[in-house]
């Protein structure tokens, strides 16, 4: 973790996914990076601890069962990348492919980078059980919606709000 305090600069985590429907298997593959800062341009990878979940159809959380080990340990399990892309061992008995939660409880401060749809932000919002990113999900798609009415403004256009993001807030509250 020496690194944390030797490089200036946010590490990025771009993440991307791969679900084996036949295998029942899922997995993800993170890749770091550090933007170049005016003491170094060429940064050694960070240890970045990343707590996961995943998430079913329902909302439920799935017990993660790494490849190579007998039994799942719980809804939520702690990967460290290591290097700019290091292999992570997936996921196995995966029915349906999930929803992953990543950064669980703002485990490192990084800039991530996950292709979350609307709909996905909103059923984060609504059913994740960690917090931090019921919170996350809801300043994302609230700055989206927001993003989108200011351009409808912008071009003129009658303003109408995306009711996925009332939805979600109608859900929250509850």
């Amino acid at each position: 973790f020496k690194r944390w305090y030797s490089q200036a600069g946010t590490p990025r985590l771009a993440v991307s996914e791969h679900y084996d429907a036949q295998q029942h298997t899922y997995s993800l593959t993170f890749a770091q990076s550090c933007p170049a800062t005016p003491d170094k341009v060429e940064k050694l990878p960070f240890v970045i601890p990343v707590e996961l979940g995943l998430l079913d159809a329902r909302g439920g959380e799935i017990a993660l069962q790494l490849a190579g080990e007998t039994v799942a340990s719980g809804p939520s399990r702690v990967v460290s990348v290591r290097q700019a892309e290091p292999p992570v061992p997936g996921v196995v008995g995966v029915n349906e492919k999930p929803l992953p939660s990543l950064l669980r409880g703002f485990s490192a401060p990084v800039t991530l980078s996950f292709d979350y749809s609307r709909d996905q932000l909103m059923f984060l919002m609504q059913h994740d059980s960690d917090g931090f990113n019921r919170w996350d999900a809801g300043q994302q798609l609230s700055v989206q919606v927001l993003q989108e009415l200011i351009g409808q403004h912008q071009r003129g256009e009658a303003l109408v709000m995306d009711q996925r993001l009332v939805e979600a807030l109608r859900t929250v509250l509850g």
